[in-house]
């Protein structure tokens, strides 16, 4: 993700660089603060990290520490934080996306979920954005995300849910996998009825990396991935999800 969007963050923050009352990057499910940390680093920008676990603060703020950077680390939800609070010129967004049958929910890791289908934490976090992007301010992403031949489901709901103007600009990380595919190598033949639902409301599961610019243009452009990444493939989620799972009694 970093080296993807690293050249397009950098243009944002020179474009807009006079745009004094905005923080330049919120980080929104900072973690461990890598993304703070680096936007630190490389661009001597101001950062906001936000988390609402408890954990992933006291790790941001000990990985800022040790890394040599000021970040200004907070504990709370990213609607909390944006009640009242300024706005955001680079908003990076990273949510949970695991697809898991809803009865599973409260044994689900809660940095985990992301809604049954794996969307509606995404969701739910541009709608706040809508809020809180400057005018021309960009959101990064990082999604997994159910979808069909066309294209992932967001492609069809980010107008609706950052502003019908905003433009969309992804990259494909792996080619889209079958979804009945990769939900039977998570389920095996528990939960079938979800796994058939699922599967034939929306055929195809994408991995994907991008930005929504709030720019008045409206454009969607699919751009292809410009680095070698041949090293990876859908089986590095398929065992992550796995991982995810051994938590659950299914």
């Amino acid at each position: 993700m970093w080296l993807l969007l690293k050249e397009k963050i950098e243009n944002k923050l020179q474009e807009l660089g006079h745009v004094k009352e905005a923080v330049d990057f919120l980080d929104v499910g900072c973690g461990s603060g890598f993304w703070g940390v680096m936007l630190r680093k490389h661009f001597n920008c101001s950062v906001i990290a936000l988390d609402k676990l408890e954990r992933a603060v006291r790790l941001c703020r000990e990985n800022a520490k040790l890394n040599n950077v000021t970040l200004h680390v907070v504990h709370s939800t990213y609607e909390q934080w944006a009640q009242g609070h300024s706005k955001a010129k680079i908003i990076g967004l990273y949510p949970p996306y695991h697809i898991y049958p809803p009865a599973t929910e409260d044994m689900i890791p809660f940095h985990a979920r992301g809604g049954s289908n794996g969307t509606e934490e995404f969701y739910s976090q541009l709608k706040i954005s809508s809020d809180v992007l400057v005018e021309d301010g960009m959101v990064i992403f990082n999604m997994m995300s159910i979808g069909d031949e066309a294209g992932p489901e967001y492609v069809k709901r980010y107008k609706e849910l950052l502003g019908r103007n905003a433009s969309l600009s992804y990259t494909n990380i792996f080619q889209p996998l079958d979804t009945s595919y990769f939900l039977r190598k998570l389920y095996g033949r528990n939960h079938m009825e979800f796994q058939v639902r699922i599967a034939q409301g929306f055929p195809k599961i994408y991995y994907t990396i991008g930005t929504i610019t709030n720019d008045n243009r409206g454009q969607v452009t699919c751009e292809p991935l410009k680095i070698d990444l041949t090293t990876r493939s859908w089986a590095d989620r398929i065992a992550l999800h796995k991982e995810i799972n051994s938590h659950v009694s299914l």
